[in-house]
């Protein structure tokens, strides 16, 4: 949506500007959608969650309802 500002507006380099804009928004959806899982990890996610989780984890780590 910037970017296509940016190119509307006629500035000097808009081009260029579009393409910074489109490489950034492009890493940083791949950086966010790449480290959500091990990020989540170490915070238990999946017992908040309710998701079950590793069968061979010990019992005080699984959801023993």
């Amino acid at each position: 949506m910037y970017g296509l500002l940016v190119l509307q507006a006629g500035i000097p380099q808009g081009q260029e500007a579009f393409t910074l804009i489109a490489v950034c928004i492009a890493f940083s959806i791949v950086a966010h959608s790449s480290t959500g899982v091990p990020i989540a990890r170490p915070f238990k996610v999946e017992d908040i969650a309710g998701i079950p989780g590793d069968e061979s984890a010990p019992a005080t780590a699984r959801d023993t309802r």
